[in-house]
Parts: structure tokens; sequence; C-alpha cells
């Protein structure tokens, strides 16, 4: 194979290739050469073989449906790579991230970027597994006031929190005056409500 001569590659770039597995012959050469793979906008839905790769630091699978390994009960992030550190499932149709949980990899990732997924609340628990975590993306994930709290368990290592597009972090609170004083009800100013983002 014309990959295994190249015996000094570390980062493969495969995007837009209609790529459906990384349990491929043609990475076979490759299982411990590359540091960093990026199969970004392929039709990857399962990721069978990814533990394979045993120098990866850095992958990025972004716009593969990768929900559909969900959806099918199969692994998924269970078995990401140990020397992991950079993940990017950006765009993948998940709606959990479970499986972070029993990830042994999850406690060596220090970037994890998650834009574009449609999360559920309780999809951000399994965070509490990533002990050395740095970053962190979450655009465009539907993320509400009730996703919040579970931000907690990555507070002594986060330094990078992304959360542009989650118009649902803004609640609306309506002004109450609880004062003693009366006032004179044909002379009460309106109370506009506030957007107040709780962090």
């Amino acid at each position: 194979a014309v990959l295994g001569d190249l015996v000094s590659l570390q980062d493969l770039r495969m995007n837009d290739n209609k790529l459906k597995t990384l349990a491929s012959p043609t990475f076979v050469v490759l299982w411990d050469k590359l540091v960093e793979l990026r199969v970004q906008n392929n039709l990857i839905d399962s990721l069978a073989g990814v533990e394979k790769f045993r120098k990866l630091t850095s992958l990025r699978l972004d716009g593969n449906p990768l929900g559909n390994a969900l959806l099918r009960s199969q692994p998924f992030l269970e078995a990401l790579p140990l020397r992991l550190t950079r993940l990017n499932i950006s765009r993948c149709g998940l709606t959990c991230l479970s499986s972070l949980a029993s990830s042994a990899a999850a406690k060596r990732i220090e970037e994890l970027r998650c834009d574009g997924n449609v999360l559920n609340p309780k999809a951000l628990d399994a965070l509490k597994n990533c002990a050395k975590l740095v970053e962190l993306h979450l655009a465009d994930c539907g993320l509400t006031q009730t996703h919040l709290p579970y931000l907690r368990a990555v507070a002594p290592t986060l330094h990078t929190l992304v959360l542009d597009g989650n118009p649902g972090l803004c609640r609306e609170e309506s002004g109450n005056t609880s004062s003693g004083t009366k006032k004179n009800p044909g002379h009460e100013e309106p109370s506009l409500p506030k957007k107040t983002l709780a962090l």
C-alpha cells in the first residue's frame, strides 16, 4: 500500500471523501503512525476500528452521522484511543454523550468540541469523567438553564467554554418590586423583563 511507504506520516486528512468506516484495510498500515486524523463530513456512522490508532492524540469526526451508532446501541466513545487529547464530534446528530462516562480515554481529553448536537440536559453529566478538560465547545446545542448545573463537574480544570447560539440560556424574569413603600397605582412605572444568564 502506498500509505505504508510514507514512513514519516503522522497527520492524515480525508475530509469529504464519502468514507464509511475507520476499520478499512487501508488504515491498517497507519495504526502505529498517525498522531492526528481528520475525517470530517464523511459517512462514518460507527467508531469501530478507531481503537487501533494507538498513537492518535487528535481526532476530527465532525459532520459524520455518528448518531446512528447510538440508535443501534453500538459501542461509541468507549473505544477511543487512550492517548487522545483532542476530539471533535460536532454536527454528528448526537443527543447524548453517556459513553464518555465509561471511556478510559475521556480521562485524558483536554479539548472537546460538540457544537451543533442538540443535547439533552443529562448528556453533560458524562463530562465528570473528563478530569483534564480545558476547552469545551457547546455552540448551537439547544442548551437551557437546565443544562448548566452539569458543567460544575469540569469547573476545576476548564479554561475555555463556548456557548454561542444557545438562546435558551437567557431566561426571562419579570421585575418584581418588594419594597415596603406603597406606590400610587396611577403612577407605577412598568417593569421590563430582564434577561439573565445564570452560570
